[in-house]
């Protein structure tokens, strides 16, 4: 994110200001990254952590996940839904547990290795192009070819 995207929110300003905190300047890095870049930023790194609370959709998580960084989230719904068993899941707002969650990754390169080749798979299989052109395919199917005659939308309705 870059500074101006958190006046979006009441909170924003505040939440800024404490992470271009002095203290923070070795780990937070606030700007945007292009798109052609993203996987090579994210191996440059170990594991992509979500804390998000309430993601309508996230991307991180399955970009990490198809450049083969392992993920630990925030056990919310959304992440169980585009994770599932590719990652590991912390209590929300618990920082001992992301701390067991991160120790527990570091100390097991089985699991480091378990958590990519899954993760690898459910990037592929589920948010691969070739999905979401099944499911457009799907959607179009459904909407042009249930129809019976009498009712079969025009083309201006597709």
């Amino acid at each position: 994110m870059k500074d101006q995207d958190f006046t979006h929110w009441s909170s924003g300003p505040a939440e800024l200001k404490k992470m271009r905190a002095s203290e923070n300047d070795d780990f937070v890095i606030l700007d945007h990254i292009p798109h052609k870049d993203i996987d090579t930023e994210l191996n440059q790194h170990d594991v992509l952590v979500s804390t998000s609370l309430a993601e309508t959709f996230g991307f991180p998580l399955v970009e990490s996940m198809a450049a083969g960084v392992p993920v630990i989230a925030t056990d919310v719904p959304i992440h169980r839904e585009i994770c599932g068993d590719a990652a590991l899941y912390f209590r929300p707002g618990d920082s001992e547990d992301l701390a067991t969650q991160l120790m527990k990754l570091d100390k097991d390169p089985d699991l480091r290795a378990t958590l990519v080749k899954r993760g690898h798979t459910r990037a592929s299989d589920m948010y691969g192009w070739s999905r979401h052109l099944q499911i457009l395919g799907d959607c179009v199917t459904s909407l042009s070819g249930k129809s019976d005659d009498k009712h079969q939308p025009s083309r201006k309705t597709l």
